[in-house]
């Protein structure tokens, strides 16, 4: 290996040196990254999915107990914020965080969101539900995303 080495100019070591570090970047690429990212998006998808789960079966759960005190306002909460969760994915939209309170308010944040998305979500939330947030704060970020997070009340469904 050495003599085939040793045999080469100094022309023919520098392009058989950058070919290796291509070939080493691809193979990173493909066998690292690539399954990174993968793993990332299908994680994201997962906690909508498991979001919507977990908000059908509280909301079954609620139904089925009749001793629970305002049980009417928290299944349409609850129902609201499936919703919400919902057409959000659906408009793809990534819900940062995702809150409940005890008086049927339902905060909803979105992180690093183009705004078009966020005001298309809240147009068809009002169009679908007749829902319009009490409250709403919006930022700017970097790269023209932003920072919105809206808090409906009443459970409006």
């Amino acid at each position: 290996m050495n003599a085939f080495w040793n045999t080469r100019t100094g022309r023919e070591k520098l392009l058989l040196g950058v070919s290796a570090l291509l070939t080493i970047l691809l193979l990173v690429s493909l066998l690292m990254v690539r399954p990174a990212l993968v793993a990332r998006t299908e994680a994201g998808n997962n906690l909508a999915v498991a979001t919507r789960t977990l908000d059908a079966v509280t909301a079954s759960v609620s139904a089925s107990s009749p001793g629970i005190a305002g049980q009417s306002g928290s299944a349409s909460a609850e129902m609201l914020r499936t919703g919400l969760v919902d057409l959000a994915a659906r408009g793809g939209l990534a819900v940062s965080r995702l809150q409940a309170g005890d008086q049927g308010q339902v905060v909803v944040q979105f992180d690093a969101a183009s705004p078009a998305l966020i005001f298309a979500w809240l147009d068809r939330v009002e169009q679908q539900y007749g829902a319009k947030p009490f409250e709403a704060t919006l930022s700017g970020e970097s790269g023209g995303m932003v920072r919105a997070s809206f808090e409906f009340r009443g459970g409006a469904v």
